[in-house]
């Protein structure tokens, strides 16, 4: 395998999104790899001779595997997984139900946990890969309205580690991306309906800004690539500063 490439196949949980779909046009355009998108809504326009949906509950554990073998027959063994997978949530920790809760940890952890698994089953079988899942600055710090999101972001970080001491004889590596807020499509509709403000937000970064969708993508790709080699077990902090400055 010639050094820093991804000469095969990547499969990503959620890559429907502003973050996701920078993801895919770095792997697609700058390493030549194939992707498959596994998400309960596909968009139409990221379609391409190297890019294929799959429709997936990452709730479902059966229904991820299943999205995986079939991704895998049309794109071959995979190199990589980017577990990207997520909901948005803001709700008063005194009053969440227990369907909410569930429903948010379960697309979460339980969404990485399946997709990893998949993947992973698949990578033994062949010569190992990369997996990166993803965190959140939200998992460091008490946000209120985010007890379940901060909760299941620190069970992924968790999950991570043990994942990359597990599966390191098979030669796969696991790591996690950790954000700090990115301007996506969701990002700049809740600035537009007044629920954020930017410049507070902005100022909570020790960069005075935030990270595009392809700042977070190179960190990805970076952790996709043979350049992290020697790398597994770790979180990759993409936030501009947003821990340092709040620590």
């Amino acid at each position: 395998m010639p050094k820093n490439s991804h000469p095969g196949h990547v499969i990503l949980t959620g890559g429907s999104g502003g973050i996701g779909r920078a993801i895919v046009e770095r792997l697609v355009g700058v390493r030549g790899a194939r992707c498959s998108v596994l998400d309960l809504e596909s968009d139409p326009s990221m379609m391409s001779e190297s890019v294929r949906a799959f429709r997936c509950d990452v709730t479902d554990q059966s229904e991820v595997h299943q999205a995986v073998a079939n991704a895998c027959e049309w794109g071959g063994s995979p190199t990589g997984l980017v577990a990207l997978a997520g909901i948005v949530s803001n709700d008063e920790t005194l009053r969440i139900e227990a369907a909410r809760w569930r429903h948010i940890i379960s697309v979460h952890l339980d969404g990485t946990l399946f997709a990893c698994q998949a993947v992973a089953d698949q990578m033994a079988k062949a010569s190992g890969g990369s997996l990166v899942t993803f965190c959140s600055v939200a998992m460091d710090f008490g946000v209120p309205g985010r007890a379940a999101y901060g909760a299941a972001k620190a069970g992924i970080r968790s999950l991570t580690k043990t994942l990359a001491c597990e599966w390191a004889t098979y030669g796969i590596r696991v790591n996690a991306v950790a954000p700090g807020d990115v301007r996506t499509g969701m990002y700049d509709e809740l600035v537009g309906h007044g629920v954020i403000n930017e410049e507070l937000v902005k100022s909570a970064h020790a960069l005075g800004r935030i990270a595009e969708p392809s700042e977070v993508a190179t960190a990805v790709d970076f952790l996709l690539s043979d350049d992290s080699s020697f790398i597994t077990g770790t979180t990759l902090y993409v936030d501009g500063g947003f821990t340092a400055k709040k620590l």
